[in-house]
């Protein structure tokens, strides 16, 4: 649009106007008010650059299109976005140690989360701020992009916080397929564990389909079954473990269940349970301690202790190899019994006197109106403390002797059932102990009284 020499246009986004003075103005140059009044009658009303307009003015621009009104763009929002409460950016990858060094046997494959643990939080996308055009017409942004908070498996969006998905269950966070979120309270391992998975720690139950290679730690805080065998390795559960195969190791594997064991045989491992443990086959070379029973085909050399009893088809061997059978559970539970009784008989000596070092202090700490010096305040206040921290522990050890006493009552009395037995085979019951000397058949062993006795088994 041209009007007295003076050409007004725009951009086809409406975000520059644009002057041009035609040469035959450049003796009567237009100031800076026709400049405006050209703009305004071509619409525009935004962005005049008056400070350009003076230099056309100024320099008597004529023949060159300038740019003397600009927009503004509209701006892009924040995109809707997830956050995490927990870290998965370093699952998979080697645990990096104090001294800068990585341990590669810690790959991090298992994010551990507790029941109602905040994990991924939805940020809802932030619309931008619209533009303007030249002509005073709005601009919208452009929409931000959003993404879904997908629940799954063993998660659920928070009461509080419909944009946050908490844990429902006890497990280990795994992002699905499809991008959802899951917690698992059964993981499951195919393969082995080696240098490919690392070590694993997982609060809930866990299955393994392949062996646990020597030097590499699982640690379980449910159920722990192992498809293949377990390779002088370390095993931690507080639930049950199985093992198809057998553990074998040089004394450097550890078996340690807060529940009952199960597996096919054992050698050189350490095995601590506080159930039963059943031995599919051979224990050999293998130190066993069970809350419960030892059950297995034959214990060949090593120790078993054992809170109930054992059963064995054999126990020792051939070469007379030395194999200790300690029968400790109830005679555990007497001594702590003693060791509980020793220590209430000293917080009750402890109470006693607290109770007359803080009669003194009233006593002698009397002013003439009969009370309390203020300075002697604090240290009756500390002593007062103390004396209800023991009467807590006093509380406690009693508990615990009446906890004791019912187990005493109700445990079974321990045993040891055998189909052979070889000679250099050592029985134990508490302080009592005899070395078996010749090879016997089906037998009992048992504690009678201040002696170790050793019947037939009744067919």
């Amino acid at each position: 649009m041209e009007r007295g020499g003076i050409a007004v246009s725009h951009s086809p986004d409406k975000l520059k106007a644009y002057l041009l003075v035609a040469e035959e103005r450049r003796e009567t140059y237009p100031g800076l008010e026709e400049l405006r009044r050209a703009l305004a009658a071509h619409g525009i009303l935004c962005g005049v650059r008056d400070d350009v307009l003076w230099r056309m003015h100024e320099k008597c621009l004529c023949g060159r299109r300038v740019v003397v009104a600009e927009g503004s763009r509209p701006t892009m929002g924040q995109p809707g976005r997830l956050k995490a409460h927990i870290d998965i950016s370093s699952m998979g990858t080697p645990r990096k140690l104090k001294d800068g060094r990585v341990d590669h046997k810690d790959l991090q494959h298992i994010h551990n989360v507790q029941i109602g643990q905040p994990l991924f939080e939805r940020l809802p996308p932030e619309p931008g701020e619209p533009g303007t055009t030249v002509f005073g017409e709005a601009i919208a942004p452009p929409s931000p992009g959003d993404v879904p908070l997908r629940s799954g498996m063993g998660t659920k969006t928070s009461d509080e916080n419909p944009n946050l998905l908490i844990a429902a269950v006890e497990g280990a966070v795994k992002i699905g397929d499809n991008g959802s979120i899951e917690v698992h309270a059964a993981k499951l391992v195919r393969g082995d564990v080696d240098y490919g998975t690392g070590n694993i720690s997982f609060m809930g139950d866990l299955r393994i389909t392949g062996t646990v290679r020597a030097g590499f730690e699982v640690t379980v805080g449910g159920d722990l079954f192992v498809g293949g065998s377990v390779e002088d390795a370390g095993i931690e559960c507080g639930g049950n473990l199985e093992i198809t195969g057998g553990a074998v190791g040089s004394n450097m594997g550890e078996l340690v269940c807060g529940g009952s064991v199960k597996v096919h045989h054992l050698e050189g491992v350490r095995v601590k349970s506080r159930g039963d443990v059943l031995v599919v086959d051979d224990a050999v070379h293998s130190r066993i301690e069970a809350g419960g029973n030892v059950r297995a085909r034959t214990i060949a050399g090593g120790s078993v202790i054992a809170g109930e009893g054992v059963r064995a088809v054999v126990v020792g061997a051939t070469a007379e190899t030395k194999t200790v059978l300690d029968m400790a559970g109830v005679y555990r539970l007497q001594l702590q019994r003693q060791e509980t009784l020793r220590k209430m008989g000293h917080h009750a000596i402890e109470l006693a006197a607290q109770k007359h070092a803080m009669y003194l202090l009233v006593r002698d700490g009397m002013d003439e109106l009969g009370d309390l010096r203020p300075e002697l305040g604090p240290e009756l206040l500390n002593m007062r403390k103390k004396r209800t921290m023991l009467r807590v522990e006093h509380t406690r050890l009693a508990k615990e002797i009446e906890r004791l006493e019912r187990k005493l009552e109700d445990a079974p009395r321990p045993m040891i059932h055998a189909g052979h037995i070889y000679p250099n085979v050592v029985v134990r019951f508490g302080p009592l102990e005899r070395t078996i000397e010749e090879e016997m058949d089906d037998v009992c062993v048992f504690a009678d009284d201040d002696d170790i006795k050793i019947r037939p088994i009744e067919r």
